[in-house]
């Protein structure tokens, strides 16, 4: 071999290292790309931690997504809320999906139903004191993400047992 061949066949094996650190290495980590965007890679975007809502404490926000003010309302009364939210963002709506498959579990809801009509997913979850509606749908290139969230429903009334029944 000639000592040119030597260096070059060297240079591979340099570069060969350096994709198998980045391939391999950097993922592990969740290190961001090095690139001059400074845009994550994409399995961070996607576990990318929820945020909090003021009116929707407890319950996860995707990050990146902006509240529609004009299609979204809130009441509360000492401890009963009802929200109805409605947010669009960026990420696809089977992740949406999957975030609040995940998180909601954490925020005290249990999945009561899970269904997938017409390209919207919806989801049902019920906590000791609260219901919960997600539904997540995409909207031309955006997703678009409402959030309901009412005080569940009491028992039926007890009746009083000394009181006589009134009939016409």
């Amino acid at each position: 071999m000639r000592p040119a061949t030597i260096v070059r066949e060297g240079k591979k094996l340099a570069g060969l290292g350096s994709l198998f650190v980045s391939v391999l290495v950097l993922p592990l980590c969740g290190c961001e790309s090095s690139g001059g965007g400074g845009q994550a890679y994409a399995a961070s975007t996607v576990k990318a931690p929820p945020v909090q809502h003021p009116a929707l404490e407890g319950i996860p926000l995707p990050r990146g997504f902006e509240q529609v003010d004009e299609r979204s309302f809130s009441w509360s009364s000492g401890q009963l809320r009802h929200v109805n939210f409605e947010f669009v963002g960026d990420k696809r709506p089977a992740d949406v999906n999957r975030l609040y498959k995940d998180h909601m579990p954490s925020a005290g809801f249990s999945l009561r139903q899970e269904r997938f009509d017409r390209g919207e997913y919806v989801m049902e979850f019920e906590s000791s004191q609260e219901r919960s509606t997600v539904r997540i749908r995409r909207s031309g290139s955006k997703t678009t993400l409402i959030i309901d969230v009412s005080p569940k429903a009491k028992g039926p009334v007890e009746r009083d047992a000394n009181r006589v029944p009134r009939h016409p």
